[in-house]
């Protein structure tokens, strides 16, 4: 995994797991860091801290009030998806892939890696993702599975993004 933290440019920072340094090469790691960068860049950074705070707290408010009735589980799982929805819409996800092709000058590189980490991430079970839908939009790769996945639809799938980043590649090499 890889993510921002912060709530501008002078006061964000990049964290990338060990993980996700061991399944990628090097141009690959340099393509997902220029992605979060891109997210810095466009103030993406706070917009998505603010959903994340505010699902953990809604979450929490709404079931609460929700455990008189026994729907607890479900007003949290219902209250943490949408709120994970609006703090990160595709339209920044494109636009962050756009701007790391870009910055890496290499739009193929970033796409080698979201078909890696799509290959790893559905591998693997993540209980903490699974638990709590609000984190997903942390991740690079949606980290929910099965039916989860797509009602939460934190990312835009994985073959879009990589179809775009194809074709910026394309042309990219055409204006050279």
């Amino acid at each position: 995994n890889a993510f921002v933290a912060g709530r501008d440019t002078n006061h964000a920072s990049i964290a990338v797991t060990d993980g996700l340094l061991k399944t990628l090469s090097r141009p690959e790691v340099s393509a997902v860091v220029a992605h979060e960068l891109a997210h810095v860049k466009r103030g993406d950074a706070l917009a998505m801290g603010v959903c994340s705070a505010l699902a953990a707290l809604m979450t929490t408010v709404f079931g609460l009030l929700a455990y008189p009735i026994g729907q607890r589980k479900r007003v949290s799982k219902i209250v943490a998806g949408l709120i994970a929805r609006i703090g990160q819409s595709h339209k920044r996800e494109y636009a962050a892939d756009k701007h790391a092709g870009e910055i890496c000058g290499s739009p193929v590189n970033l796409a080698n890696a979201l078909l890696k980490l799509e290959r790893h991430t559905m591998s693997l079970l993540n209980p903490l993702a699974e638990r709590s839908r609000a984190t997903a939009h942390m991740f690079v790769i949606d980290p929910l599975h099965g039916p989860r996945r797509k009602a939460s639809a934190s990312h835009p799938p994985t073959e879009r993004r990589v179809a775009r980043l194809h074709r910026q590649a394309a042309e990219m090499e055409g204006a050279e």
